[in-house]
């Protein structure tokens, strides 16, 4: 199969027989250089339509690929999930700690 490139030269390229059929343009002919003229301006908008729906198409994408991040993230938080507690918890046992030994003593 040829690429998407070659696919739109020779849509265009059929296009441009078709005009000539449909119109009895002649070869070499005025009519047929601005049928040429209009295909190329085809190609080019084209182009930047193609351009535009890759975009949307890499939009459309995102919030999957913001999702698997998203997941990610919350993999990491549930398998750290009890460390901040562990930590807030040892503080307030040392300060409970300190409290009940009577707090901190200047020799």
């Amino acid at each position: 199969m040829g690429s998407s490139k070659e696919n739109t030269k020779h849509k265009v390229d059929e296009w441009v027989e078709y005009m000539k059929a449909k119109y009895f343009v002649k070869d070499g002919s005025e009519e047929e250089q601005f049928l040429k003229e209009m295909a190329e301006e085809i190609k080019e908008r084209a182009k930047s339509e193609a351009w535009f729906w890759f975009i949307v198409m890499i939009l459309g994408y995102s919030p999957l690929l913001i999702g698997f991040f998203v997941m990610l993230y919350a993999l990491y938080r549930l398998d750290n999930l009890y460390s901040p507690y562990f930590e807030k918890a040892e503080e307030k046992f040392a300060l409970w700690k300190l409290i009940k030994d009577g707090g901190v003593k200047n020799e």
